[in-house]
Formats: structure tokens, C-alpha cells, sequence
């Protein structure tokens, strides 16, 4: 289902590309003109100007929102033509989101469409990193937009989608806060003067991570054989169509198919890999924004993902048309390995910074 709906708005970003590049170019220039001339006037009238690094960081993603914001106004207004769907309004909560017996695509569709908004939002404007804003923003957003749907005939008002609207804009939320809590809590730690600040809320999300990991991990290795190689061709198939895009290769569309086949089973290893990286990433912050020495923490997490791979391989053996290979408990563990790496570089880059500034 999530797979059909991912399907669905990379079609949909394809046919509205150019539009939101544009947007998002658009939106670079504006806030780049304002930001050179809010910092012109901070050094006339001898304020604190906004850090070069700061400005940067921002314009980037400014350029995201941009383009985000394209996209959603393309799908949801001015790529449907005006009259096209009879306005109607849908106030019965739930009424569209279980059809056939199951979650309805839409239903997803409308989740992830909102997904981005959680965790851009909050990134640019301060004020919407208290959760309640986020939320009311989402709501103003979605009541917005489906007017304008109902009003120009270009879509139905249905309060189902503004429910699922906000869903979507609350998980993008969930993961903001993850990250910045995160980085907060290891800031602090780094500067080893200042007040803690894991808390509960923090502890809860990192343990969310850690559970939703290991339930995307044992959920590919539950899917039987041949459903599992047709969901990794699937994904093979989108690489080699970005790579054509973006012209890393030039491979025509009557031999993608062919060369999907032939690289299947390396994205399969590198999802294997990238996989079991993020499960050692979510474990070593978990262990380390609790006060565990580094050593302590890269060891024990390194242990820990090497039993899941174990019991991952084991699950596997279970499952129809699968079988478990010492081979990809190899990978995993080098997965994990790696992102420890990468975090140990990071720290000890975070520990130089704060010792010359004195902490």
C-alpha cells in the first residue's frame, strides 16, 4: 500500500517537476534579497546579523519549502482543470478511509502528502516548533486548500482529508523533533556545562524510531519470496529512472527493464546495509543521550544489531521462498559499523568545535 502510494506521487512529481523548480527558484531569489537586505539594515543600525552559515543553511531550505509547496498546489489545484470534478462536501469523519475492505491508497496519499510540512515548517519558523502551531497551521493549510477545491470544482471537501492532512503534518513533525531534540541533547553533552535535556518525550521518541526500524526490517524479510524480489525490482527501477533524469546514466526506457534485472540483487544488498545502518544509528543515540560512553555505546550497539541480523536471517528461513545467508548478516553488520563510523567522525568534530569556544 505505502509502496502504491510512493508510486503514485513520484508519478506525480515527474509531471511537475518543472513547475515546482521553478517555484523553488522563485522562492531562493525572494528570501535571499530579503535576507541580504535585513542583514544591510542590522549593519546600519549596528544589530546582530544573521551568520552567513545561518543564511545558507536557511535558503536551502527555503528552496525545499518552495519546491514542496509547488508541488502540493500543483496536485491538489492548478493541475486539475476548473469544473472538472462536481463540488461536494463529505463531513462523515472516516467515511473514505477504509474502502474494500482496507486502507484506501488516497487515505496514505493524503498522509505523505502533508509528511513534508512537519518537518520543513518547523525548520525555517521558529514558532512552529511548538506542536500545537504546527498543528493549527496544518489545519488552516488543509481547510484552504480543500475549499478551493470545492469552490473552483477542482476537488470535494471531504473532512477526511484534512484529518489525514494533519496526521501526515504531525509524523513529519515527530521526526523534526526527533532530530532536533537529538542534536540538542548531544550539544549539551558535548558542552558538559549545561542542563540536560533528555526527557521523557524525548526518550519515547527515540524508542519509536528503534521499533518502527526493526518493523520496517522484519517486515521485508516476512514478505514472501516472490512478492520481495518484485518489490526490490520495483525499487530498481525508480533508481534507474532518477539516474536517467538526472544524467548519471543514459539508458533508454526498452532497456531499463533488462538492466533493473541485472542490478536487483545490489540494491537489494545496499538496502540490506542501509537498512541495518539507521537501526545502528537509532540504537547508538538512544544509548549515547543517555549518558553511555562512547566506547560503551558503540559496542553494545554493534552486538545488538548483529542479534537482529542473526534472528532476521532466522525469520527468513521461515518464510516461503526465502532463505537466510551468513552472507547478509555480514553486510548488516557493516552497515551498522559504518554508521558508527560516521558518528565517531561527527562527535569528535562536535568535541573540537565546542573545546575552541571554550566549553
Amino acid at each position: 500500500m505505502i509502496m502504491d502510494a510512493l508510486n503514485d506521487i513520484w508519478d506525480a512529481f515527474r509531471q511537475y517537476s518543472s513547475q515546482a523548480l521553478l517555484y523553488g527558484v522563485i522562492a531562493v531569489t525572494i528570501y535571499t534579497i530579503f535576507a541580504v537586505l535585513r542583514n544591510i539594515y542590522c549593519k546600519i543600525r549596528k544589530k546582530k546579523c544573521q551568520p552567513v552559515r545561518k543564511l545558507v543553511f536557511h535558503i536551502f531550505f527555503v528552496a525545499l519549502f518552495g519546491i514542496y509547496l509547488s508541488y502540493v498546489i500543483a496536485l491538489t489545484l492548478s493541475g486539475r482543470e476548473p469544473g472538472s470534478r462536481f463540488g461536494s462536501i463529505n463531513l462523515v469523519v472516516f467515511s473514505t478511509l477504509i474502502r474494500n475492505d482496507g486502507l484506501d491508497l488516497s487515505g496514505v496519499e493524503n498522509i505523505l502528502l502533508f509528511f513534508p510540512m512537519g518537518i520543513l515548517v518547523p525548520v525555517i519558523w521558529r514558532g512552529f516548533r511548538r506542536w500545537w502551531n504546527l498543528v493549527l497551521g496544518a489545519f488552516v493549510a488543509s481547510t484552504t486548500i480543500e475549499c478551493l477545491q470545492y469552490v473552483t470544482l477542482r476537488g470535494y471537501l471531504e473532512i477526511d482529508d484534512i484529518i489525514l492532512n494533519i496526521a501526515g503534518a504531525w509524523i513529519g513533525y515527530s521526526f523534526f523533533f526527533l532530530f532536533f531534540a537529538t542534536y540538542c541533547a548531544i550539544r549539551h553533552r558535548l558542552r558538559k556545562d549545561d542542563a540536560p535535556v533528555n526527557r521523557i518525550s524525548l526518550i519515547f521518541i527515540q524508542l519509536l524510531t528503534i521499533i518502527f526500524m526493526l518493523f520496517v526490517i522484519f517486515g521485508f524479510s516476512g514478505q514472501q519470496g516472490m512478492a520481495s524480489g518484485n518489490t526490490s525490482l520495483k525499487v530498481t527501477q525508480k533508481i534507474i529512472e532518477l539516474a536517467d533524469q538526472i544524467g548519471l546514466i543514459r539508458v533508454d526506457e526498452i532497456r531499463q527493464p533488462a538492466l533493473a534485472m541485472e542490478w536487483e540483487g545490489y540494491v537489494r544488498k545496499a538496502a540490506h546495509f542501509t537498512e541495518y545502518a539507521f537501526l545502528a544509528l537509532s540504537i547508538a543515540v538512544f544509548l549515547y543521550c543517555r549518558k553511555l560512553r562512547w566506547i560503551g555505546t558503540f559496542l553494545l550497539t554493534e552486538l545488538l544489531v548483529i542479534i537482529v541480523a542473526v534472528v532476521d536471517e532466522w525469520n527468513q528461513t521461515q518464510v516461503y521462498g526465502r532463505k537466510g545467508a551468513l552472507m547478509d548478516i555480514g553486510i548488516d553488520g557493516s552497515g551498522a559499523l559504518g554508521m558508527l563510523a560516521i558518528m565517531s567522525v561527527v562527535l569528535a568534530i562536535g568535541r573540537l568545535i565546542e573545546k575552541r569556544k571554550g566549553h
